[in-house]
């Protein structure tokens, strides 16, 4: 998948295509997606008439008839052409404007809170509102600081982890799922969509993350940065495959995980 054609459900945290009707995991419904396909299939149906026009005018061509039934078929399809064509244009304009509107009302909405928020350094609170305001909307990214809560929550998840695995009440693939959160986010300037501020408020938190990924896992220096060259090669993020190798190793290595 190319990055910018990646979109995050609001559901279920999944990456999926922009394009796609739906999330692939939770069914959640992406209205930007589905309405793509609608007019894909509308702009298809005028290539079909364009070429089932073409095709009756060589075919008239052909034959040397000319007369009525050549202008009936040639006035026919372009009548259903133009339906086709203002029938597309009546639609985008409609949801271009419902969209804009409902997107208009969120921010004047929603934006101020945020914002306030954000500046507080309120960001569990921010989260929330965030999440649950942007249900059944096509608002999830309508915010500057949208992506810095999405980070945020797997940073704290990450600290989270830390703590259980401390108490001794981590599962395996919590381990997992720390040691790529610690990877993908020990340096933040990998993550060139985040604003600098955000970018500085999560270098911050993830101090102790770095300080772990050093400690625990025991990486080399060089593995590290093999590491961060492929995140460099992969837009900020961390392949399964590497990250499967790594952890069998690593639970072999460490006799696995008590659960």
């Amino acid at each position: 998948m190319e990055e910018e054609n990646v979109i995050i459900c609001p559901s279920c945290g999944a990456k999926l295509l922009a394009t796609e009707a739906q999330c692939p995991y939770c069914g959640q419904t992406n209205a930007k997606g589905a309405e793509y396909q609608y007019m894909g299939k509308l702009y298809h149906m005028v290539d079909d008439m364009e070429d089932m026009e073409d095709d009756a005018v060589c075919a008239t061509l052909e034959s040397g008839k000319s007369g009525a039934k050549f202008i009936g078929i040639v006035v026919g399809l372009s009548v259903m052409l133009a339906i086709v064509i203002m029938t597309i244009n009546i639609v985008m304009a409609r949801v271009d404007d419902r969209e804009s509107q409902k997107e208009w009302e969120w921010r004047i909405t929603w934006v101020p809170v945020f914002n306030e928020l954000y500046e507080q350094g309120e960001y569990r609170q921010l989260a929330d509102l965030y999440y649950e305001s942007t249900v059944g909307t096509d608002c999830y990214y309508s915010y500057e600081h949208g992506e810095f809560i999405h980070v945020w929550e797997q940073v704290m998840e990450a600290l989270d982890i830390m703590e259980s695995i401390e108490a001794g009440t981590a599962y395996e693939y919590q381990y997992r799922e720390l040691f790529r959160t610690e990877i993908e986010f020990y340096d933040m300037n990998n993550h060139s969509y985040l604003m600098e501020k955000d970018r500085l408020i999560l270098t911050e938190l993830c101090e102790p993350l770095r300080a772990d990924l050093m400690t625990r896992w025991g990486l080399t220096q060089e593995e590290l940065e093999e590491y961060l060259d492929e995140l460099q090669e992969n837009y900020g993020y961390m392949s399964s495959e590497s990250l499967d190798a790594f952890m069998e190793d690593w639970l072999v290595e460490n006799g696995g995980i008590q659960e």
